[in-house]
């Protein structure tokens, strides 16, 4: 349970893990804001986030701020996501972006069987990415699923663990409905060495992100590591004494406000 919290204030406690840092989320983006502005031409050279920025940003944590907080991450509310990326961003554009897709994308947490998010989360530092679009399609097989798909602008891909994508299930030779009649769209989440990277993004600007393409060539996705944050309720449900204060894992999309930030850095 999440209650009213200075989270300009807190520190991540050593118990998690000996290699995060003990400052606060805020404090830890504008840190980092330096070193982000230092490799940011490494970044732009390699399309992609220099692999020593990516690995100093998952260790201060940041990459947790919408895991839920009995998995080991922040869950941190939306305002200091949002703190957090603008912070970060004010050295590089790119770290920004990627942080903010690497954060959200720990939403899907929230939708697991603990055990299962236990399993992802084994590390505060480990990192999701992904997309959420539903451009997959997931055939029922088992207690899984067989996935396959390509999935455009995964920004942040090559320094992420575990790799989501969006999908509709197949059922039949059609589509699998929901009860009120809307396509059960899912995400299903897979190690990343079980998903290809297609090397795609050759563009003028926000290089850095490593925003390439990913795909799932017939992968087995058990259905413990699939959920729909459109028609799943959240796993748990937290009760928190303000509504400013709502975690990540409770928010209902106001995330997106990380790409605001992102262009008042700019």
């Amino acid at each position: 349970m999440r209650s009213a919290t200075n989270w300009e204030a807190i520190a991540i406690p050593a118990s998690k893990s000996d290699s995060l840092s003990p400052e606060s989320p805020a404090a830890g983006a504008r840190r980092l804001a330096e070193r982000a502005a230092e490799l940011a031409a490494k970044s732009e050279h390699g399309r992609r986030l220099a692999p020593e920025l990516a690995s100093e940003i998952a260790s201060t944590g940041l990459f947790g701020l919408c895991v839920p907080a009995s998995a080991g991450g922040l869950e941190a509310p939306p305002a200091v996501l949002v703190e957090c990326v603008e912070a970060l961003a004010r050295g590089d554009g790119a770290a920004g972006w990627c942080l903010a897709i690497g954060a959200t994308s720990g939403l899907l947490l929230g939708y697991l069987p603990s055990e299962t998010t236990r399993e992802v989360f084994s590390r505060p530092d480990v990192v999701l990415g992904g997309v959420f679009a539903p451009r997959g399609r997931a055939t029922p097989a088992g207690d899984g699923f067989r996935v396959s798909g390509r999935w455009p602008f995964a920004s942040g891909c090559q320094h992420c663990d575990w790799l989501m994508g969006g999908c509709v299930v197949v059922e039949g030779d059609g589509l699998q409905l929901l009860p009120n009649g809307a396509l059960d769209i899912r995400l299903m989440l897979a190690p990343a060495p079980e998903v290809r990277i297609h090397d795609t993004w050759q563009v003028m600007g926000l290089r850095g992100t490593g925003s390439h393409d990913i795909e799932f060539s017939d992968v087995l996705v058990p259905s413990s590591r699939s959920a729909s944050v459109l028609s799943d309720a959240p796993v748990e449900s937290v009760t928190v004494t303000e509504t400013s204060d709502r975690g990540c894992s409770e928010d209902d999309g106001r995330w997106l406000n990380a790409c605001i930030a992102n262009r008042r850095a700019a």
